[in-house]
C-alpha cells in the first residue's frame, strides 16, 4: 500500500474561532492530484490555509506522512510542504533569482548559505518553468503572469512532499494555462509529490485531477473521480446554474441567449455553428438553430443560446414535417446563416435547408452583424501589387481594438487609396487567444509577409503602431528585413515617437485631450507599458517636457519599466492635490489598462491612488482612438512610402 502523504480527519476550518465547513476529511496519497472546487467564498482557500498552517485548525487531525502536524517542528513540515496562494507576496527589491531561492532556505541551517546543490535544484526548477530569462528581473516589477511560473519553481525546487496551490491558473493566458497545469501533472508524477490545489475552471480540474472535492455550505458537498463528479446535474446544482448552462460533457459553461421571437436562422451542425451562436448571443439577437441531434458537439450551445432548437434523432434523418418547419422558420426570419460546408447522408435535410434559404435570398455562410470592423482582420488575398501592412502589438479586448488598432486602419487606408491595407500582431499569446476564442484568425508579421509574397506584392510598406523604437518594434523590423528581396521595394515606417517633434505634438494632443481636468487640484496619470531597451527613456523625456512646458501638474510611469507607479506616486504625494485622473499613455486600452491601472486589485495604480487617499478617476481610452494619433501614423507612412527602399 502506497504511504499517505496527507490527510484530513474530521477538520473543521474557519476564521477567529468561528466554523465555517465542519468534518473535512480526504486523503491524498504520493502522486495524486486533489483539486477543489466551488462558488466563490465557499471555503477552499480557507481549507488550503488551515493545511499549511497559516489559519489554525478549529478541530480534528491533520496528518503528514503519517504523523500528526501538531507533533512536527515547524523545520520539518517547511522541508515537506510548499505552497502557492493568490495572495500578493510584500517583497522589497529581491530578483527572480532571489524569490526562487527562497525554496531552499528550509535545507540551508541558520545562516542560509546556498550550496552548490541548492543553486542547480534552483537552475533546474527555473528551466523547467521557463522564468530563466527574468532571473535577475525585479520580481515584483514582472506580470502576474510570469510571477505565478517564478512562485511555482520556488515550489518546485524545494522538493516538497505534498504541493499545495491556490489558483494556481490565476492571471495566465490560455496557453500558460496549459502549460502549467502539464507540468504539475508530470511534477506530481515523477516526483511522487501529492498535489492538492484549487481551480475555477472546471474542465481543467476534470482534465488534471484524479479525485475532484466540492466546496460548498457548512459541509463538503461530495469527493470523488471527475467521471463521478461531472454527471448527474451535480455541478448544475453547487453553482446553482440552469442545466442548459453547464454542458457536463465538456465543462463549457454557456451565458443565456436572447429567447425573444427568433430574427434569425442558424443551419449548423459538427460544431461550425457554434462561433455563429456566441455571435448572436453577444449581440443579443434571438435565433433558431437546427437542424441538430441532441448528441450533435454544438447542442447544448444551442440550446443555452438559441431561442429555439430544432432537434431530431441522432444517426437518423430528420422527419418531413420537421422539415417543413424549419422552412417556416426561415420564412419567417430576416436572415439566415450556414457555417456548414459538408453535408452527409444524417444531414442532407440542412443541405435542403441551406438550398431553400438561398433561393430566397437569405443565405449567408459567414456571419455579419453590428460594425463589421470587428471582423475585418484584413488578411485577405488578391490584393494587388501595392501593400501597407500596419503592424500593432494587438489586443483581445474586442471593441477596443476596432476603436483603436481597426480606426488607425481605417484612417491609412482613407489616406492611401492606391494600396491595399493589410493587418499583423505581434503578440502570439493575443492572436491564439483571439482564435481559440473567437474563431477569429490574425496573422503574425511572418504570415502576412508570407502572404504578401505569395499575392506578387511588389511595392511593400510596413507601418507599425507600436509607441517607441523597443523590443518589439526591432523584431519587425528584423523579420522584415529578412524578406526584403522578395519584393522590388519596401520601407518600414517609424514607431508614434521617434523624434523630439514627435513628442512635442504627443504632448499637445494628450494635454489638450485632458485640458477639463486641469484645475490646479488634479493630478493626471499616464501609465505607459515601459520597456528593456534604451528607448524607454522617452517617458522620462516626456516628463522633462511636460513639466518644462508648464504642465506640473502631468505625471508619466510605465507597467514594467521606469518611471514606476511608486516614482509617480511619490511626486504626486509632493503636491498639494485632492484628485487623481489615470489615462494609458499606449495605443490600445487593452490588459494593462483594464486592470495595472483601472482593476480593483490591490497593487492597481486605482488601488495604490485610492488607498493613498485621493479621489480617483480612469480614462479607459487607448492613444490610437484619437483622431490626431491616426493622423501621426499617416505622416509616418507618407515619410517611408517617399523612399520606398529598406531603411530600418
Amino acid at each position: 500500500m502506497k504511504k499517505k502523504a496527507i490527510e484530513l480527519k474530521n477538520v473543521s476550518v474557519g476564521y477567529e474561532k468561528r466554523v465555517w465547513i465542519s468534518d473535512v476529511s480526504f486523503l491524498v496519497k504520493p502522486g495524486k492530484i486533489l483539486t477543489l472546487i466551488g462558488p466563490n467564498g465557499a471555503g477552499k482557500s480557507t481549507i488550503l490555509k488551515t493545511i499549511t498552517g497559516q489559519l489554525k485548525s478549529l478541530g480534528g487531525v491533520i496528518e503528514l506522512q503519517g504523523n500528526p502536524m501538531t507533533t512536527l517542528k515547524q523545520s520539518e513540515i517547511a522541508k515537506q510542504i510548499s505552497m502557492v496562494m493568490t495572495s500578493p507576496m510584500k517583497v522589497e527589491r529581491m530578483t527572480c533569482e532571489d524569490m526562487v531561492a527562497t525554496g531552499r532556505y528550509p535545507f540551508t541551517g541558520r545562516f542560509g548559505i546556498l550550496s552548490n546543490e541548492d543553486k542547480e535544484k534552483m537552475k533546474a526548477a527555473m528551466e523547467y518553468m521557463e522564468v530563466t530569462e527574468i532571473a535577475q528581473q525585479n520580481f515584483k516589477k514582472i506580470s502576474d503572469g510570469q510571477r505565478q511560473r517564478v512562485m511555482l519553481a520556488r515550489a518546485f525546487c524545494q522538493e516538497p512532499k505534498v504541493l499545495i496551490l491556490d489558483e494556481p491558473t490565476s492571471y495566465l493566458d490560455l496557453y500558460y494555462k496549459m502549460d502549467l497545469l502539464e507540468k504539475i501533472r508530470s511534477f506530481a508524477r515523477e516526483k511522487s509529490v501529492a498535489v492538492v490545489m484549487s481551480l475555477h475552471e472546471l474542465e481543467l480540474a476534470r482534465q488534471i485531477s484524479d479525485e475532484i472535492l466540492c466546496v460548498a455550505g457548512e459541509k463538503l458537498q461530495a469527493i470523488g473521480t471527475p467521471e463521478e463528479i461531472f454527471a448527474g446535474g451535480f455541478l448544475q446544482k453547487i453553482y446553482g446554474i440552469p442545466k442548459e448552462s453547464f454542458d457536463e460533457n465538456t465543462g463549457n459553461i454557456h451565458l443565456k441567449g436572447n429567447k425573444a421571437q427568433p430574427q434569425v436562422f442558424v443551419i449548423g451542425g459538427g460544431g461550425s455553428g457554434i462561433s455563429v451562436y456566441h455571435r448572436l448571443q453577444r449581440e443579443k439577437i434571438p435565433f433558431v438553430a437546427g437542424i441538430l441531434s441532441p448528441q450533435d458537439v454544438e447542442y447544448t450551445t444551442a440550446k443555452a443560446t438559441a431561442s429555439m432548437v430544432l432537434a431530431t434523432k441522432t444517426f437518423y434523418p430528420a422527419k418531413r414535417e420537421l422539415v417543413e418547419l424549419a422552412k417556416q422558420w426561415i420564412d419567417k426570419t430576416a436572415k439566415c446563416y450556414c457555417p456548414l460546408e459538408n453535408f452527409g447522408p444524417y444531414n442532407r435535410e440542412n443541405k435542403e435547408l441551406r438550398d431553400y434559404a438561398i433561393k430566397l435570398g437569405k443565405c449567408n455562410s459567414k456571419i455579419k452583424l453590428g460594425d463589421e470592423n470587428l471582423e475585418n482582420t484584413r488578411n485577405q488575398n488578391e490584393i494587388g501589387q501595392k501593400e501597407l501592412l500596419v503592424v500593432s502589438f494587438g489586443t483581445s479586448y474586442n471593441e477596443n481594438r476596432c476603436r483603436s488598432i481597426g480606426a488607425i486602419e481605417n484612417a491609412i487606408e482613407g489616406a492611401f487609396a492606391d494600396y491595399s491595407v493589410r493587418r499583423a500582431f505581434t503578440s502570439r499569446m493575443i492572436i491564439e487567444r483571439i482564435k481559440n476564442r473567437d474563431s477569429v484568425v490574425i496573422d503574425n508579421v511572418k504570415e502576412a509577409l508570407e502572404r504578401a509574397v505569395n499575392n506578387e506584392v511588389k511595392n511593400l510598406v510596413v507601418q507599425p503602431t507600436h509607441l517607441m523604437n523597443g523590443l518589439e518594434y526591432n523584431d519587425v523590423v528584423k523579420t522584415v528585413e529578412h524578406y526584403a528581396g522578395a519584393f522590388e521595394k519596401v520601407a518600414i515606417g517609424a514607431p508614434l515617437l521617434s523624434t523630439e517633434e514627435d513628442l512635442e505634438c504627443v504632448i499637445k494632443i494628450i494635454t489638450e485631450a485632458t485640458k477639463t481636468y486641469d484645475d490646479g487640484k488634479t493630478a493626471i496619470c499616464f501609465m505607459g507599458h515601459g520597456t528593456e531597451a534604451e528607448s524607454n527613456k522617452v517617458y522620462a523625456k516626456m516628463q522633462e517636457k511636460l513639466t518644462k512646458d508648464g504642465f506640473t501638474n502631468y505625471f508619466v510611469g510605465t507597467v514594467e519599466a521606469t518611471p514606476t507607479l511608486e516614482d509617480v506616486l511619490a511626486k504626486v504625494q509632493a503636491s498639494q492635490y485632492h484628485r487623481v485622473v489615470l489615462e494609458p499613455l499606449m495605443i490600445v486600452a487593452g490588459e494593462h489598462a483594464n486592470h495595472d491601472m483601472a482593476g480593483s486589485e490591490e497593487e492597481s495604480w486605482k488601488s495604490t491612488f485610492e488607498a493613498a487617499g485621493y479621489e480617483v478617476e480612469c480614462i479607459v481610452k487607448g492613444l490610437g482612438e484619437m483622431k490626431e494619433i491616426q493622423q501621426l501614423f499617416i505622416e509616418h507612412a507618407q515619410m517611408a512610402m517617399k523612399s520606398l527602399l529598406f531603411t530600418p
